[in-house]
């Protein structure tokens, strides 16, 4: 009996350790990703098709010795933002594959958005709608998720489909997060979008939320 007792704790213990190595190799993939991201936002908007180097590079960049014509840096550069992107797309795949949490199916449809943004997926509408479809995913893995549904109405504008939808995608993040700083910062630029457009269909859209918009307006100048 103490040997059948023995077996089943080294049995636990291993399989413990197996789940245990599991995650913790999805949170490393993770992670690798969401610096890149991060690295990706601090990009100056009026960078040339973003051409900064990645972070693996900077280091070799700065210690090169001799002057690099401007073409050559553009073209090198814009080879290490697809190769950074490819790089990322498999480590959150294997991150995914490893452990399915929202927060990593959240990410690649956020490097699926950088994809579009940096120019690298050249059908940008397909890959938007990749993009959506994983953040529909996360939603329904955690629902009260407000920065979710703030990315999903985004999402929308992004892809000029502004419908009920993209509302209702609006007014969840709303319900679940009003005071986050990612759904004022949405509603300040979306909401005002909507409601200033000289289209009848879009102002019509939002009117029906009008006190919501307004406190929104209320609580900070538009944001750029």
């Amino acid at each position: 009996m103490d040997k059948f007792i023995k077996v089943i704790i080294i049995s636990s213990l291993i399989f413990a350790s197996y789940v245990a190595g599991k995650y913790g190799l999805a949170n490393v993939a993770f992670k690798d990703v969401e610096k890149q991201i991060a690295f990706w936002q601090k990009l100056p908007e009026d960078s040339e098709l973003f051409t900064l180097l990645t972070v693996q590079q900077q280091d070799k960049a700065n210690a090169l010795d001799e002057p690099t014509s401007h073409s050559e840096y553009a073209t090198a550069t814009n080879v290490s933002l697809r190769q950074s992107y490819q790089n990322a797309l498999k480590s959150i795949d294997k991150a995914i594959a490893l452990h399915r949490l929202p927060q990593y199916i959240e990410s690649k449809a956020q490097l699926l958005e950088w994809g579009v943004r940096l120019g690298i997926e050249s059908n940008k509408v397909k890959t938007l709608h990749q993009a959506n479809a994983l953040y529909l995913q996360s939603v329904r893995l955690r629902p009260t998720w407000p920065t979710t549904w703030a990315a999903l109405a985004l999402n929308k504008w992004h892809l000029q489909e502004f419908d009920q939808e993209m509302i209702t995608y609006l007014l969840n993040a709303h319900k679940f997060g009003k005071n986050k700083p990612e759904v004022k910062q949405l509603w300040q630029q979306l909401g005002y979008a909507l409601a200033d457009s000289e289209n009848k269909e879009l102002v019509k859209l939002i009117s029906p939320y009008k006190i919501i918009l307004d406190k929104y307006r209320s609580e900070g100048t538009k944001v750029k």
